[in-house]
């Protein structure tokens, strides 16, 4: 749509604030079909997710200013249609992560998108000033750390906390983890902006931080993430029924109370039915 506004709409400033409100008014579209269907459909019993989100949100929001420092030529049409490349091949990734996510595991997932990404970046920051002369290079290159987001970080972080926090606190402890992504975009976000137009540090210093930032959460996810792959919450909601167990009793009645169909068996820290 990006591409087709700039083509119907010459690039003034007036144009520009039309642009970006009817983008963001075509983007709400989906949503609203979707509305709805998510009121009124049924939920199930067991209904009743900083770091990875800090690199692809700032990728995501800054782009277009990438992009604007490629090749010699960076009209705003072109930067659009190399917008329109770089998610050609960004897209894919949610489709390849879809097929994998239950052969490889969402942890093996994630770990091999950070590796990629790491690499990428780093690649980036070594050669950048021969990269950014090279347009099809840099779209190959920035296309496939959002591949590898996608098929990696991007999609493990979303679906993971459904399927590791205990059924009793998974609502509040996901808007947390989604909380703290979008902080991590917020921070993100806030520094690109002045790195980049920092002489000292610029476009290879924030390249460098990216592949670090991975790196970081790489090692983390090796050592702080399990898998949950069969989405069975039973022996997650037991272990945490156990250590509830040990607990005082207004703090035990505060996560249990309202489960009208269930019993919460203190001694043997089940649910039992």
């Amino acid at each position: 749509m990006g591409l087709i506004m700039v083509n119907v709409l010459d690039d003034t400033p007036q144009h520009l604030e039309i642009m970006w409100r009817v983008l963001f008014g075509i983007g709400v579209l989906p949503a609203l079909f979707l509305v709805y269907y998510r009121i009124t459909a049924e939920e199930t019993h067991v209904y009743k997710t900083m770091l990875a989100e800090e690199v692809h949100m700032t990728k995501n929001l800054f782009s277009a200013s990438i992009l604007s420092v490629i090749g010699a030529n960076s009209t705003l049409k072109t930067i659009a249609l190399q917008n329109v490349l770089i998610s050609l091949v960004a897209l894919p990734g949610y489709y390849v992560a879809c097929f994998f996510i239950n052969k490889m595991g969402r942890k093996l997932i994630q770990l091999n998108g950070l590796t990629w990404m790491t690499i990428i970046f780093l690649v980036l920051a070594i050669w950048w000033d021969s990269i950014k002369g090279q347009s099809a290079l840099f779209i190959i290159l920035f296309g496939l750390t959002l591949f590898f987001s996608n098929f990696g970080p991007n999609m493990s972080t979303f679906v993971m906390p459904t399927e590791m926090y205990p059924t009793a606190i998974k609502s509040s402890c996901h808007g947390f983890s989604a909380a703290m992504g979008k902080a991590g975009a917020a921070i993100g976000s806030y520094g690109f902006a002045h790195w980049v137009n920092n002489p000292s540090f610029g476009y290879i210093g924030t390249w460098y931080t990216f592949s670090g930032i991975c790196l970081l959460t790489l090692i983390l996810t090796w050592f702080c993430m399990f898998d949950n792959n069969d989405g069975d919450m039973s022996n997650i909601d037991n272990e945490f029924k156990a250590k509830l167990a040990l607990e005082n009793d207004e703090t035990r009645k505060s996560f249990i109370a309202g489960e009208d169909e269930h019993e919460f068996d203190k001694d043997s820290a089940y649910v039992k039915a």
